[in-house]
């Protein structure tokens, strides 16, 4: 069995203290990480960078989780990436603040090589 190939990850997460800490857990672990601060920084950084794994808040002012992954599933380029929503108030979404192996079965799915 091998990792899906993810190198870089972005995280929009309004919160500046709690974004930090996933960037650092995560560049810790290998990954590139891109960081925005709002759901449209986030559509902007991921229409120019096209990161292998998008992890988002869901609330967050201007614009809210579901409507940045409604306008990034509008464009091509990032029509089919992986949209992960993070929260602390709701369950079945990743929740914050969480330790790393909890984030590694999203981010490192394992797959089947090709026989």
């Amino acid at each position: 069995m091998t990792r899906m190939s993810i190198k870089t990850i972005l995280i929009i997460e309004d919160e500046a203290s709690l974004r930090s800490e996933v960037v650092d857990m995560l560049s810790f672990e290998g990954y590139e990480m891109l960081e925005a601060e709002n759901g449209r920084e986030g559509i902007q950084k991921a229409r120019e960078h096209v990161p292998d794994l998008i992890l988002c808040d869901i609330m967050m002012p201007e614009m809210d989780g579901m409507g940045v992954l409604n306008q990034l599933r509008k464009f091509p380029e990032t029509m089919f990436t992986p949209f992960v929503f993070m929260t602390a108030l709701a369950e079945g979404y990743a929740m914050v603040p969480i330790s790393p192996p909890v984030w590694f079965p999203p981010i490192c799915p394992v797959t089947t090589p090709a026989a």
